[in-house]
């Protein structure tokens, strides 16, 4: 069933790609991962991590559950906040792969949002740029992926994310 998930999250990501429009020069994914103690682990991702504020395209942002045994949560409710843009939803629910999706949109904003999902102690956070122009101009030391680089890191049992 893990492999149902990942080819569906694969042909979402496809998908952001075909709709936000944006080169494929800086298109890139920002993810982190966090496992509590009783074993859950929550995965948040957001593709493309970068989006040209004049495209009028949305950054999709993925949150994934799975059990201490790999098996997908299914319905259970992730809390989702961010500091910048608009988000299509703020609480979603996961499906049968354990999954659940939405989209953030920067209504004409530019800027850094930080976006945050919650489940029963988890707690995970992501990055995402909004630019007007070339994101690599902005970015400090010529990195074009919004200025944050790999920010991708595994909570061992803290509950709190990266």
């Amino acid at each position: 069933m893990k492999q149902t998930a990942r080819i569906a999250m694969a042909a979402l990501i496809v998908l952001t790609f075909i709709v936000a429009g944006c080169g494929d020069e800086y298109m890139t994914s920002e993810e982190d991962v966090a496992t509590n103690d009783a074993g859950q682990t929550l995965r948040l991702a957001a593709t493309p991590d970068n989006l040209d504020v004049n495209s009028g395209g949305a950054i999709t942002v993925l949150a994934e559950l799975y059990a201490d045994d790999g098996s997908p949560i299914s319905g259970a409710n992730v809390l989702l906040t961010s500091t910048l843009g608009a988000l299509g939803e703020s609480k979603i629910t996961t499906d049968v792969d354990g999954i659940a999706a939405t989209t953030l949109t920067a209504n004409g904003v530019t800027g850094y949002a930080v976006i945050v999902a919650t489940y029963k102690g988890l707690q995970v956070m992501i990055n995402a740029d909004f630019y007007e122009g070339d994101p690599s101009a902005s970015a400090p030391s010529g990195d074009n992926t919004g200025g944050f680089g790999d920010t991708t890191a595994t909570d061992t049992g803290t509950g709190t994310g990266a």
